[in-house]
C-alpha cells in the first residue's frame, strides 16, 4: 500500500518531546503505523501532537519542555481553546504572522524591490500593528490602497513602491495577487487595464532625503472606488482568497478551497481554523490504516 503524508505529519509531530509518555513511543517503530501514538483511534491528532502543532502554527516555535507538559498533562477540558486564545495575543503570534504578511506585501530591503532600510522598518511596523491589533483586511487594505506621503513617515505608502513596476499596470498586479490570490501569469489582459486606470493619477517622485521617495495622486483620485469594488461588491471574493491563504499556510498549499464569505480578521479567521475539527484531526493521511477502521 502506497504511503503518504502531509506537510502536518511532520510539523505535528515527526520529533518526539519530554512531554510524550515513553511507552507511547515505544508503541510503534513507524510514525505512520495504524496504533500510531501521533493519533487517537478515532483519527484525531494526539494531544502531545495539538500542542506541538498550535505553537508552530500559531507562535512559529515549538513549545518548551514546560509548555508542553502543562498542555498534555493538565487535564482542562477547554485547554485547546485557552492555548489557542493565549498565543493569538502573544508577541510571538504578531511576529510570526507579521512576517508572513510581510512575505505577501513585498517587504525587501535590497533588490528587487529596493524599499531601504527606514521604508522596511516602517512598513514592517505597520504590519504587525495589522496583525497583533487583529486589524480587518478590508480596512488594512483601504489604508494601503489609498495612501499618500513619504515612504519613510506614511507606511501605507509603501504598498506602492514594493514592487519591481512601479507603473498603474505593476499596483494592477500587485493588487490582484494581494487581495484576490490572483497571480500576475493568471491575469487577463483586461482585468489588469481594468484595475490599472484607478490608478493612472498614482505618481512618485524623490525628495532631497536619501532613498525618500513622496507616492502622491496628480489629477483625480479613483482608489477609493475600488476599495468599494473591493471591499464592499466583491467581498466575499476578497475574503475568499483571504481565509485561503491563511488555509494555506495552516494546511499546505494543497489546502481544499473555501467557500466565499467569512470573517476578514485575522486572529478571528485563525481561531475558526484552529478550534475546527478538520484541525484536530491526525497528521497521518492518503489511504493509510486507523485504528478505528
Amino acid at each position: 500500500m502506497e504511503m503518504t503524508a502531509t506537510r502536518r505529519a511532520f510539523i505535528g509531530g515527526a520529533v518526539a518531546f519530554a512531554a510524550w509518555p515513553a511507552t507511547a513511543v515505544e508503541r510503534s517503530a513507524s510514525p505512520f503505523a495504524a496504533a500510531s501514538p501521533w493519533e487517537t483511534p478515532d483519527g484525531m491528532a494526539t494531544d502531545s501532537v495539538m500542542v506541538r502543532r498550535l505553537y508552530l502554527d500559531l507562535a512559529g516555535r515549538i513549545p518548551s519542555k514546560e509548555e508542553a507538559k502543562s498542555y498534555v498533562l493538565g487535564g482542562r477540558p477547554n485547554r485547546r481553546k485557552e492555548l489557542v486564545e493565549r498565543l493569538l495575543a502573544s508577541d510571538d503570534f504578531a511576529d510570526y504572522w507579521g512576517m508572513r504578511f510581510c512575505d505577501v506585501l513585498r517587504v525587501k530591503s535590497e533588490f528587487p524591490i529596493n524599499l531601504w532600510p527606514n521604508a522596511v522598518y516602517v512598513y514592517h511596523g505597520r504590519i504587525r500593528r495589522f496583525v497583533k491589533g487583529n486589524e480587518s483586511w478590508a480596512s488594512f487594505g483601504r489604508a494601503l490602497l489609498t495612501s499618500q506621503g513619504s515612504d519613510f513617515r506614511d507606511a501605507e505608502v509603501n504598498f506602492f513602491r514594493a514592487t519591481d513596476n512601479r507603473t498603474p499596470e505593476g499596483w494592477a498586479e500587485a493588487t490582484a495577487q494581494t487581495f484576490l490570490g490572483i497571480a500576475p501569469a493568471e491575469l487577463s489582459p483586461e482585468r489588469r487595464a481594468e484595475l490599472a486606470a484607478y490608478f493612472e493619477n498614482v505618481k512618485i517622485k524623490n525628495t532631497r532625503e536619501w532613498k525618500e521617495e513622496i507616492v502622491y495622486v496628480d489629477g483625480p483620485d479613483r482608489r477609493g472606488e475600488l476599495c468599494e469594488r473591493l471591499f464592499a461588491d466583491a467581498r466575499d471574493e476578497v475574503a475568499s482568497a483571504f481565509r485561503r491563504r491563511l488555509r494555506g499556510w495552516l494546511f499546505g498549499a494543497d489546502s481544499a478551497a473555501c467557500a466565499g464569505g467569512g470573517t476578514l480578521k485575522i486572529k478571528d479567521a485563525i481561531r475558526e481554523i484552529a478550534l475546527s475539527e478538520e484541525y484536530a484531526r491526525g497528521s497521518v493521511t492518503g489511504g493509510l490504516p486507523r485504528a478505528a477502521a
